[in-house]
């Protein structure tokens, strides 16, 4: 499976800044553009997008009418009709009046990076005192934040409602932190880290968004954390000498529905070895899968609390 990367490093790419409709501008290039992705749907500053077809076929709705850099909303829908009507929110107005998705800080244009299979995307964003190239990273724990729209992949054959929204459930600076959230189990109803994050329908496929959980190995009987900061103490792991990783699961209550493609988390604490081996750097870094992963390769992309860990190369299952 081919997989689409793109940065805000790349030549021709648009800025992401705190323009109106900048997000719009960055969208239609990655959506439209770039992945194929239609645009049925806009008005001023506003957009619809539709999954191509072999996804679910779902909407992504975008509005970026200020210069404010935390005000962008989004939304996802199971059918429009124009770009301010729709069925089948996710999450729906009585869920979350309002879900946020971050842009550039300023005018300068801020880093961002861009992953896809098609059916899903993972949109990173650093976007207070980052720049376009990637080369000073916020590493403050502070800024930061991955929104994620699209198919997972689901436990249940031929699921027509696995597709999930991921974004910002507050508007403060800083704490904008709800795609890189996870929380301590998949039995848990809807605890502070799954904000942010919903799935079109139940697994009974009953009308309706629901709140999905996120979390990873280290994380299933633990406490709630943030992707990439883990709970092994020791690093690297002193058994393998390697980074010890794992997938993100999605469950709703009390049901494990699937898997975030392309998402990963590193399962150690970040401590001072990560500084001695160049990880906790304000720039990107590449990894090379062993092992089980062998074949893989996977961007690291530090941010002082938490860890990004994306899938870039064309091996996304």
């Amino acid at each position: 499976m081919a997989i689409t990367v793109i940065t805000s490093a790349d030549a021709g790419v648009p800025a992401l800044t705190n323009a109106a409709g900048s997000l719009i501008a960055l969208y239609d290039y990655l959506l439209v553009t770039r992945l194929g992705w239609t645009k049925p749907f806009s008005g001023a500053n506003k957009a619809a997008y539709k999954q191509p077809a072999g996804t679910n076929g779902f909407y992504l709705r975008v509005e970026d009418t200020t210069t404010n850099y935390l005000a962008p909303l989004v939304r996802g829908y199971e059918t429009m009709t124009d770009v301010d009507t729709g069925t089948g929110a996710f999450p729906s107005l009585a869920q979350v009046a309002n879900l946020w998705h971050n842009k550039g800080a300023g005018t300068s244009g801020s880093y961002w990076y861009f992953v896809s299979n098609g059916k899903m995307f993972h949109l990173y964003v650093n976007e207070s005192n980052g720049t376009a190239s990637g080369a000073t990273l916020n590493t403050s724990g502070t800024q930061g934040t991955l929104y994620t729209f699209g198919d997972i992949v689901s436990e249940i054959p031929g699921d027509p409602y696995s597709t999930i929204l991921v974004a910002n459930q507050s508007q403060t600076t800083g704490t904008g932190t709800g795609g890189l959230a996870l929380t301590s189990g998949w039995v848990a109803t809807s605890p502070a880290y799954t904000t942010g994050s919903f799935i079109a329908r139940s697994w009974t496929r009953a009308g309706g968004a629901k709140p999905i959980v996120k979390f990873t190995d280290t994380h299933m009987g633990g406490s709630s954390s943030y992707i990439g900061a883990g709970n092994i103490p020791q690093f690297p792991d002193p058994s393998t000498n390697s980074l010890r990783m794992g997938r993100i699961y999605v469950a709703e209550q009390g049901a494990m529905r699937g898997h975030v493609p392309g998402l990963w988390s590193q399962h150690h604490t970040i401590n001072t070895n990560f500084v001695a081996s160049g990880l906790s750097s304000n720039q990107p870094y590449t990894i090379q899968g062993t092992g089980e992963l062998a074949g893989r390769v996977f961007l690291w992309i530090y941010n002082g609390n938490w860890i990004v860990m994306l899938e870039i190369s064309d091996t996304w299952d």
